[in-house]
């Protein structure tokens, strides 16, 4: 009697290989008929893909809208630490007092793993668009999706003894995208976070209202402070004032679809016009960074021919190439794809977002970790992250596919290299990949390169010069400058992944 057994669907699903899809379904509470569940998992034409695929796809629109409510309204995503603001707009994740919670983020360097931080911005992105288009509503059926990342700057190191605080809202909107902003900050806590009550930081399931207005002010104020990794206001209270000091900024572009039709945009509500200067500001900045998006979108190499001053770069390069083919090359250069590195997964359930494709945020976390082995193979030394710039979704990515990521260098100048990752799905029935996103990265390094890589093909030579466009753009912050001047600077203790 499968009603008033339910133990038994368990027992049959992990005799049938499909532990792993039950465990993740169930615990979401997203099966509601468990024989049809049973009868699924014992056909042999099932794999545990497809298994998986299919029983997300398989949902009712209603359990469907409930589980897009609790993920945005009940903070599930979160830590149980995290203080989430009442408008679902910020958190703060308390490294400097929840031992747990820092170690989970730590790198081997014993700092905060930039990667998960930016898979964290990513779910606060989809929050807050969740949140404003009116997606948790059960008569709007849309998906909302990340559709590409505009610029991510780093302006200052992760602190594993000090809180990370994150603030997100809609900038710019247009009929069914929306640009949403994010301000990545450390807290400098004056009281050296000796007790939780100094810190402020309380359970979310039991803080009372005014500790989330009091966050909801406290973030409310940053937005005042320019974006351009310039340092913010310090909101303080009366028990114990803070300091914030910026780390990261970064604009997500994000895109409504019908729910059952993903080619099919849905229009989203317009941004609510309170008529201050900040605000007309913003708006004017956010319709300015729209029109940069298209233009550089008209110039990209992938549609358009390199101007002429790119032309004679790539023709001096193929000259210089011709002068050491059949001779040894110069020490210190290689081609780019001499600094090939190359990583395969499977995509599990456990992975998947709200409607059944990878998580968009664990795929920038594993391109960027991908990009900074890569970088440190190549330089020898550890790198610092600088920017993640032109991060276009071109396709989602199917539970039970493989994700296969190659990362080159593509460019140096200076101290900084670039580094592109393609990231591309591949079937493995057919064994067809097509590409899902291309990551570009920039870093920056203490010591002056003593190698350089040059094309070797034309594809090369369109990364060669994509990385250049990038790194034109890359500014070092000054706390990096100054490691650069300091020759006593410890790399294994300063700089991390």
């Amino acid at each position: 009697d499968y009603n008033s057994t339910p133990k038994m669907t368990t027992r049959l699903l992990s005799l049938g290989g499909h532990w792993s899809v039950l465990s993740s379904l169930s615990r979401h509470s997203l099966l509601s008929d468990r024989w049809s569940l049973v009868r699924l998992a014992s056909s042999s034409s099932f794999s545990p893909a497809t298994t998986a695929t299919t029983l997300c796809s398989s949902l009712s629109s209603r359990d469907l809208d409930q589980e897009v409510a609790d993920w945005v309204h009940s903070n599930t995503y979160w830590p149980n630490s995290a203080t989430v603001s009442a408008e679902h707009d910020a958190v703060l994740l308390p490294f400097a007092t929840d031992i747990r919670l820092r170690d989970s983020h730590l790198s081997p360097a014993g700092q905060i793993r930039y990667g998960l931080v930016l898979e964290h911005m990513d779910a606060l992105a989809g929050q807050v668009a969740y949140l404003h288009a009116n997606g948790t509503s059960q008569a709007r059926p849309l998906t909302i999706v990340t559709a590409a990342v505009d610029r991510i700057n780093v302006c200052g190191r992760l602190s594993a003894t000090q809180d990370l605080f994150m603030k997100a809202s809609v900038r710019y909107v247009g009929r069914s995208s929306m640009e949403v902003g994010l301000d990545v900050m450390s807290v400098e806590n004056d009281e050296a976070h000796t007790n939780e009550s100094s810190t402020g930081i309380q359970d979310p399931q039991s803080s009372s209202s005014s500790s989330s207005s009091s966050l909801s002010s406290s973030s409310s104020s940053l937005l005042s402070a320019s974006t351009s990794c310039a340092t913010p206001s310090s909101p303080s209270t009366a028990s114990s004032p803070r300091r914030y000091r910026r780390i990261m900024d970064a604009y997500f572009v994000m895109v409504a679809r019908d729910r059952h039709d993903m080619s099919v945009a849905m229009q989203v509500p317009p941004l609510r016009m309170l008529g201050t200067a900040e605000q007309q500001k913003a708006l004017a900045e956010g319709q300015q960074r729209q029109m940069r998006r298209k233009a550089d979108a008209a110039r990209s190499l992938r549609l358009q021919p390199p101007d002429s001053e790119e032309s004679l770069l790539i023709h001096q390069l193929f000259v210089n190439q011709l002068r050491w083919t059949g001779v040894q090359p110069p020490p210190g250069e290689m081609t780019i794809s001499e600094t090939r590195r190359q990583s395969t997964q499977l995509v599990m359930p456990q992975q998947r977002n709200l409607h059944g494709k990878m998580f968009g945020g664990i795929m920038m976390r594993t391109g960027f970790e991908l990009a900074y082995a890569t970088a440190h193979r190549f330089a020898g030394q550890r790198p610092e992250f600088l920017n993640l710039d032109d991060l276009v979704f071109h396709r989602p990515v199917d539970v039970g596919a493989y994700l296969c990521l190659d990362a080159y260098v593509c460019y140096t100048e200076g101290r900084k290299i670039h580094v592109i990752v393609h990231a591309r799905v591949e079937d493995p029935t057919s064994g067809s990949r097509d590409l899902t996103n291309t990551f570009n990265f920039t870093f920056f390094v203490r010591r002056q390169l003593d190698r350089s890589v040059r094309p070797h093909t034309y594809e090369e030579a369109m990364w060669y010069l994509m990385g250049r466009r990038i790194s034109s753009t890359s500014r070092v912050p000054d706390l990096y400058k100054e490691d650069s001047n300091d020759p006593d600077a410890d790399d294994d203790t300063r700089l991390h992944v």
